[in-house]
C-alpha cells in the first residue's frame, strides 16, 4: 500500500512553511505599530481639533520653536481643501494641473514596469542588477540550452543579483513612490491625484501578473532587459522632470513646481504662443 506524505514533511515543504511564518513577523509588527501612529496635523484640524494639532506640531518642532506661521499654513491648506472637495477630478485634468497629473501617472507606470536622488540611485542600482542577472542567465542558456541544471556559481550569482535588486527597490522606488505622489499634488486636487495614481498602479499590476509568465517563457532572460529598459527611462524621467521636495512643507509645494525649469519652460512657451497670436 502506498503511503502519502505531507508536503511539509519534506525539506522543501518545511522551508515554505518557515518562509511564510517569518514573513508574518514584520506584518505583526506593522499591525501593532499602526496603533501607535498619531494622526496627521491636517487630519486633526480637519476633524475639529486645532489645539491638539498645534500641540503635536509644537512637540515635533521643539517647545522653544515658533510654529505660528507653519500652523497657519496648515489651517489655510485645510480650509482650501474643504472648499475644493467637489470637482477635484475635473480640475486635475485641466491645463493648470497637467504637469502634476503627468508626473503622478508617470511615476505609477515606472513603478510597476521597473519590477529625487533616492529614486535615481535605486533605479540605477536595480538596472545594473537586472542587466547582470540577464547576462548570467544568457550565458548559461547559451551554453546549456536550458537542458542541464544551472551550475552552483551561476545560481549563486543570480541569487545575489536578485537580492541586491530587491534591496535597491525596497530602499528607493517602493517607499518613495508613495511619498512623492502624495506630496506633489496641490491640496485642491491631492485626493483625486492620489486616487488616479493608485488606480493606474493597481491596473498595471493586474495586467502584468496576467502576462508575466508568458513574457518569461517567450523572452526568457530578455524580460529582465525589458524591465531594465523601463528602469533607465524612469530614472532619466525622474532626474530631468521631478523637482526636489526635501524639506518643503506640503502647503507650499506649489512654489516648488512654479520654480522648476520644466514648468517655467511650459509657461514661457504659452506666453510666446499667446504673444504670437496677439501680433497676428
Amino acid at each position: 500500500m502506498s503511503q502519502t506524505t505531507s508536503p511539509t514533511a519534506s525539506p522543501a515543504g518545511a522551508g515554505a512553511c518557515i518562509s511564510l511564518g517569518v514573513a508574518a513577523v514584520p506584518g505583526a509588527i506593522l499591525f501593532v505599530g499602526a496603533f501607535f501612529v498619531s494622526d496627521t496635523l491636517s487630519s486633526l484640524v480637519l476633524r475639529g481639533y486645532p489645539d491638539q494639532a498645534r500641540a503635536v506640531l509644537q512637540h515635533i518642532r521643539g517647545m522653544d520653536a515658533d510654529v505660528d506661521g507653519e500652523f497657519k499654513d496648515i489651517v489655510r491648506a485645510v480650509d482650501e481643501a474643504r472648499k475644493n472637495e467637489e470637482g477635484a477630478f475635473q480640475r486635475l485634468f485641466s491645463k493648470p494641473y497637467r504637469h502634476y497629473l503627468i508626473m503622478g501617472v508617470a511615476i505609477s507606470i515606472f513603478y510597476e514596469l521597473t519590477g529625487g536622488f533616492l529614486l535615481i540611485a535605486g533605479g540605477l542600482s536595480m538596472m545594473l542588477c537586472q542587466v547582470a542577472t540577464a547576462w548570467i542567465m544568457a550565458a548559461h542558456l547559451g551554453t546549456h540550452e536550458a537542458i542541464a541544471a544551472m551550475p552552483h556559481n551561476y545560481a549563486t550569482g543570480v541569487l545575489v543579483m536578485l537580492l541586491l535588486c530587491t534591496f535597491s527597490f525596497s530602499a528607493s522606488w517602493a517607499p518613495v513612490r508613495w511619498a512623492v505622489t502624495s506630496e506633489i499634488y496641490p491640496v485642491e486636487v491631492r485626493s483625486a491625484g492620489q486616487a488616479m495614481s493608485i488606480s493606474i498602479w493597481l491596473c498595471l499590476t493586474f495586467t502584468e501578473l496576467q502576462v508575466f509568465i508568458k513574457m518569461l517563457c517567450t523572452m526568457k532572460y530578455g524580460v529582465l532587459l525589458f524591465h531594465a529598459g523601463w528602469l533607465l527611462t524612469g530614472t532619466i524621467f525622474v532626474a530631468v522632470f521631478l523637482p526636489e521636495t526635501k524639506g518643503v512643507p506640503l502647503e507650499v509645494m506649489r512654489l516648488v513646481w512654479i520654480r522648476h525649469w520644466s514648468v517655467s519652460v511650459q509657461t514661457i512657451a504659452r506666453l510666446i504662443e499667446v504673444g504670437t497670436r496677439y501680433l497676428q
